[in-house]
């Protein structure tokens, strides 16, 4: 399995994709379509970008999450806190993305942004277990990046911030099995 917790996806599943790819590819390469609906071609980039990752084809899953990257912030900028979320969830996949692509500076910088966007959601609605979540994922993120980079004092922060989010989640809502996963 690979991605985020809440977002996994096995191997297995890419041969029940396979029929799909040429459709979703011709999809993503309608430049009409995307200006019609970025939102939904950020949403289908990031995805492929993840299976591109998995598939061992980190510079055409850079390529797919930077245009992921870019549809999705243009998008929260047209329509504010509403889409922040896809754009978050984009932010997590392209700072994988770069670290697979050992671009360790540049995922640190996408992490970092990830982790203060969940922060503005959280800030937005404290009581949103949903974005407490994305939060903690956000601050795990940046604790992987700066473990690789040999930064272990601002990784453990890091993964201290995340497991205490989690803790909390896991004891709120124990038969959640997602935190219990995470």
């Amino acid at each position: 399995s690979f991605v985020r917790p809440d977002h996994e996806i096995s191997l297995d599943i890419l041969a029940d994709l396979r029929p799909l790819i040429p459709h979703v590819m011709e999809l993503l390469s309608d430049a009409e379509y995307g200006a019609k609906d970025p939102y939904h071609v950020s949403r289908l980039q990031r995805m492929l970008a993840e299976i591109q990752q998995m598939r061992g084809q980190l510079q055409t899953a850079e390529q797919s999450s930077e245009i992921a990257e870019r549809l999705a912030r243009r998008v929260a900028e047209l329509s504010g806190q509403r889409h922040l979320q896809n754009l978050n969830d984009i932010l997590c996949t392209r700072a994988q993305v770069l670290e697979a692509c050992g671009r360790l500076s540049e995922a640190l910088n996408v992490a970092r942004d990830g982790l203060g966007l969940s922060e503005v959601l959280c800030s937005g609605e404290p009581g949103n277990l949903a974005y407490q979540r994305e939060k903690g994922i956000a601050f795990n993120n940046v604790g992987r990046v700066l473990e690789n980079q040999g930064d272990q004092r601002g990784a453990q922060e890091k993964f201290e911030a995340s497991l205490a989010i989690r803790e909390v989640l896991c004891s709120g809502e124990p038969g959640n099995l997602a935190y219990q996963r995470d």
